[in-house]
């Protein structure tokens, strides 16, 4: 999987986690567009320097365990 690839699964997965599983267990009292809003930008955020600037692949994040 490229650079793209892992970025993508990356953010997806970040998205998908903070929507329903952080958000929902902090309670937020965001409404569902802000959570997903906020969800969005910050798995970007984190996609983008795991991936571009730490160099971290998925083989390597899955194979780590």
């Amino acid at each position: 999987m490229g650079r793209f690839g892992d970025f993508a699964a990356i953010w997806f997965g970040a998205l998908v986690v903070l929507n329903f599983a952080v958000f929902p267990a902090l309670g937020a009292p965001f409404g569902i567009y802000v959570e997903t809003v906020v969800s969005a930008l910050a798995g970007f955020a984190l996609a983008a320097v795991l991936v571009f600037h730490r160099g971290v692949s998925l083989p390597t994040v899955v194979g780590s365990a």
